[in-house]
């Protein structure tokens, strides 16, 4: 893509900043920082877990959501939050579960209508009551599901809230002492003795 204002291609401007010794963030450095999140994220200890957990399609989700977070807060992430990350995608795959299965049923609840709606429409002497009795079975089973899918579905917000409440409130309160080592002698001995724990 050309530039407007200098008539110059991003890669241009790209190879010269870096011949200049100027630091420009351009998009090998994406590709790179990308490649070297994933291969962290795979050296982790509970990799080998995720990888039982989730399907493959599960996998390069839980793979793209994490390196946009960690790449979101410059990897400047505490164990403790990293595990909260882990809960929250975790949590985004099974909600993603649940939906499928939501949207399942109602496929399955329209194709019952459609056959039950048949079998009324042919006379009473040629209706198969037998099958519209199991019909009308199976599709109060899938209502019944869909209303199953959605109180777990609301249950998996709530976990995700409370996750993000606490993740935020955990930085939060790190960037906070870490304002108050700028500007006191004992704020920065409290973050020195924090970090070393």
């Amino acid at each position: 893509e050309m530039s407007l204002y200098m008539n110059r291609t991003e890669d241009t401007v790209y190879n010269h900043c870096k011949k200049l010794g100027i630091k420009v963030k351009g998009i090998a450095d994406n590709i790179n920082e990308d490649h070297i999140l994933r291969k962290k994220l795979k050296q982790r200890a509970y990799w080998n877990e995720i990888t039982r957990q989730f399907i493959e399609e599960e996998l390069d989700y839980f793979t793209d959501t994490w390196v946009s977070m960690m790449q979101q807060l410059k990897e400047d992430v505490y164990p403790s939050e990293e595990l909260q990350i882990k809960q929250l995608i975790t949590l985004d795959i099974l909600g993603n579960r649940v939906m499928k299965d939501r949207k399942i049923s109602i496929e399955q609840i329209e194709r019952i209508q459609k056959l039950i709606y048949e079998e009324y429409q042919k006379s009473q002497n040629e209706r198969n009551e037998d099958k519209i009795l199991s019909l009308e079975e199976q599709l109060a089973s899938f209502r019944a599901a869909i209303g199953t899918y959605t109180g777990e579905y609301a249950t998996i917000v709530k976990q995700v809230e409370g996750i993000q409440k606490d993740l935020k409130m955990a930085r939060s309160e790190r960037i906070k002492r870490v304002d108050d080592a700028k500007t006191t002698f004992s704020g920065l001995l409290k973050l020195l003795m924090d970090d070393e724990q």
